[in-house]
């Protein structure tokens, strides 16, 4: 009986092999361990092998291409359709085996172990890249809980942390802020944020705020300036009608404050 195709459900140490001839009836649906997977196949004279593109597929399609077996790999989402009730190793396999001898089915392309390789370095670069991501807009979220931090201060903190001298002129060190002690920072300033009304209207102009209140000055529109203490969700702008004479010295406080720190910035 000459096996024509064989549909091989992976596993780290326990595999599933259903086998059928060229008329289609099923010549074997067996486990095999991980030992007994090379020698099984180097038994077989060359066939198709087929076997979802999954973690260690390309290193068994390598494997069994040298033994002169022609291997494919199919995307597991198009395998599913074909198996028929709830799954098991012995149903996977010949839903696989089933797969592989459809017509339109589409394939992975097996991968050598240098392309393995460059993917892996990329993969470790992106992952990198989210967490640093990650940790640059969690650590100011958890300080600003305290006390007043700011996206730059995560440079002053991170060398703060390896004892080393540093000091810019935007950048403060929340680490004792995260210890439950006091920091340094009794502002924040940001020339760049979305539009409130739009939903993403880009660069709106600059804001600065501290404890009480928070100044926004946008591109093209007049200022608007909240008290947060009583006006924690920014519905009240004091200077919708001009403002007060102490409203007015407190926005040419908090305007002096921007000044001061764009002139040390450049």
């Amino acid at each position: 009986m000459q096996v024509t195709t064989i549909g091989l459900d992976l596993a780290k140490n326990g595999f599933q092999v259903h086998g059928i001839t060229e008329d289609e009836e099923v010549a074997f649906n067996r486990p095999l361990s991980r030992g007994q997977l090379l020698p099984f196949f180097s038994k077989i004279r060359p066939c198709l092998i087929s076997m979802e593109a999954c973690s260690s597929a390309h290193h068994w399609a390598r494997e069994m291409t040298v033994l002169g077996h022609e291997v494919r790999l199919i995307p597991p989402m198009y395998v599913k359709p074909y198996v028929k009730r709830d799954n098991s190793d012995a149903i996977d396999a010949a839903a696989i085996c089933k797969a592989v001898t459809r017509p339109t089915m589409r394939f992975v392309a097996i991968k050598t172990v240098e392309q393995q390789a460059i993917l892996s370095l990329y993969r470790a670069r992106d992952l990198l890249v989210r967490q640093r991501t990650q940790l640059i807009n969690g650590l100011p979220g958890m300080g600003a809980e305290v006390r007043h931090t700011n996206t730059s201060d995560l440079t002053a903190t991170i060398v703060g942390l390896t004892g080393a001298e540093f000091s810019p002129s935007d950048s403060y060190d929340f680490g004792p802020v995260l210890a439950g002690g006091e920091g340094s920072r009794d502002y924040i300033y940001t020339d760049h944020f979305t539009n409130r009304e739009t939903r993403g209207g880009g660069i709106y102009g600059w804001a600065v705020r501290e404890d009480n209140y928070r100044l926004i000055v946008p591109k093209d529109t007049p200022p608007e300036l909240f008290d947060l203490s009583s006006d924690p969700l920014e519905q009240v702008n004091l200077l919708a009608d001009g403002g007060t004479d102490e409203v007015i010295q407190i926005v040419a406080d908090l305007k002096a404050r921007r000044d001061a720190l764009v002139a040390t910035a450049n």
